[in-house]
């Protein structure tokens, strides 16, 4: 059931809190990736590189359904057009906002094998943050089975018993909400360049946007009501057949990012939901600042307007 409830007294549609969260995987598997890494190349010693790749694993996206015309207006705000008036607005819609670079050759890859590793990387971020069966189903072996092996073992158990942390990895929209029939709006950015240990690493920047559907339309007077905002930097190391075969494939290294109007509680607990459905007492954010939570080349906020 959606949860839609409203506090008319207490709730202010200015309410729009901001949380910096330092992705944890660097601390609690970045170290033992990095010493399986090592350990390899210690064993294995001087190999030639070898360039094959295994064929990219494309996940059976599920994107946005038509958008029906039992969705009504709100006053103030057209919930078939959710994003008008936001920064978002004009922002390439879900899948078509993820674009790589033109691949250049980086150390010893290739221009090709750059190409091959962004369609990886893009494979990943298009089922992490907008394959629906993923963020709203909570199918989390669609962003598993892109990894490596090992990494899919490290993070799998992390989707049930420590949600504030696999919430780094792959969305989660709170149960008791959903998305409106609409994609998510998407600004960003990937580039390529070579490890210490020679991986291939791609670095991402992107922000997601998203328009959460309401009970009660006429409620919602400002489009901040229902869109909320998530930004994400991971970094992919892609490994090859110098490591372990089990090593072989995608990890996640690292992950900064952070929220913004969005609930504070759900957030902390590892699930997305829209600020209208909590209030928290504090300054409100400037909305002259607005635009800034949007900018993915705005340094990353390490601060928080979130209780602590």
């Amino acid at each position: 059931m959606q949860h839609d409830s409203y506090d008319d007294q207490n709730w202010s549609r200015n309410d729009r809190r901001t949380t910096a969260r330092r992705g944890p995987f660097l601390s609690r598997h970045g170290g033992k990736m990095m010493a399986a890494l090592v350990l390899a190349v210690v064993a294995v010693g001087a190999v030639v590189y070898n360039a094959t790749r295994p064929e990219d694993q494309s996940p059976d996206i599920v994107e946005a359904p038509p958008a029906s015309d039992a969705v009504e207006d709100g006053a103030g705000v057209d919930l078939t057009q959710p994003f008008a008036g936001t920064p978002a607005e004009a922002w390439p819609d879900g899948v078509t906002g993820i674009v790589a670079p033109p691949p250049v050759a980086v150390g010893e890859f290739s221009a090709e094998e750059v190409g091959q590793a962004y369609a990886k990387v893009r494979q990943v971020l298009i089922a992490s943050r907008l394959d629906r069966e993923v963020i709203e189903g909570h199918d989390y072996e669609r962003f598993l089975k892109l990894l490596a092996p090992k990494a899919r073992a490290d993070l799998r158990p992390g989707f049930s018993d420590d949600l504030g942390t696999s919430y780094s990895y792959a969305t989660r929209i709170a149960d008791d909400f959903r998305l409106l029939p609409v994609d998510p709006k998407v600004q960003g950015t990937m580039s390529a360049e070579l490890g210490k240990d020679g991986s291939l690493v791609i670095h991402t920047n992107y922000v997601f946007a998203y328009a959460f559907d309401t009970l009660t339309p006429e409620r919602v007077t400002d489009a901040m009501d229902i869109v909320a905002v998530d930004r994400w930097e991971a970094d992919y190391v892609l490994t090859d057949d110098r490591w372990p075969e089990d090593n072989q494939g995608l990890w996640l290294d690292k992950v900064q990012g952070y929220g913004y109007s969005i609930a504070c509680t759900a957030y902390k607990e590892g699930s997305l939901a829209p600020a209208y459905s909590e209030r928290i007492d504090g300054d409100d954010a400037d909305p002259e600042a607005e635009d800034r939570y949007f900018d993915p080349s705005k340094p990353l906020l390490t601060d928080s307007s979130c209780p602590a």
